[in-house]
């Protein structure tokens, strides 16, 4: 190769290696390495966050996925088929707009949603029935809430969860979210 077409050959194979790539080779490296650093930090799309939720009555879900960002939450519990009883999802509202509202287009079961003020203390329950069609019901609180929890219907009832009662999220570790995804 010659000095005009850009690209220079190393004449001994010890040279070091920034003199025998061009300026465009060693951006793409340089792009492929930050991908997989962006891809590596980005644990969460791999191993969903979770964790388990107590009420101070002493009801408790014991498997709860986070609704982490925008592609989760919009997708909640859609396509589950069944779901148990200390099974669910939290949403954190706070990544969504202001609007908070919840609709059950293309979810297949039953589900129960318990709202959560930014004290951590529920302030609304509701039964949200499937929908496979538009119109779909909108859901929403009337009082304002930061969170959300999505679990099987009849779930609130059967704890005998109370409005006004304190919630705690224990977020799970990374080898038990992995223990998780493995079951």
């Amino acid at each position: 190769a010659s000095p005009e077409s850009g690209l220079i050959v190393a004449s001994h194979p010890i040279q070091p290696l920034r003199s025998r790539m061009t300026l465009p080779a060693m951006m793409g490296i340089a792009l492929t390495a930050s991908t997989f650093v962006v891809g590596a930090i980005c644990i969460d799309d791999i191993v969903p966050p979770a964790g388990e939720v107590n009420f101070a009555g002493g009801a408790s879900i014991s498997h709860v996925k986070v609704a982490a960002n925008t592609r989760t939450s919009t997708r909640g519990l859609m396509g589950i088929s069944a779901l148990s009883s200390d099974m669910g999802m939290l949403f954190d509202m706070s990544i969504q707009s202001d609007k908070h509202i919840f609709w059950m287009k293309n979810t297949l079961i039953p589900l129960e949603i318990i709202y959560i003020d930014d004290q951590w203390r529920v302030v609304g329950i509701d039964t949200m029935m499937p929908c496979r069609a538009h119109p779909c019901r909108l859901y929403r609180s009337e009082s304002p809430y930061k969170y959300a929890i999505e679990t099987v219907s009849g779930w609130s009832h059967s704890k005998n969860l109370k409005i006004g009662e304190r919630m705690k999220f224990t977020p799970f570790t990374l080898m038990q979210r992995l223990q998780l995804q493995i079951m």
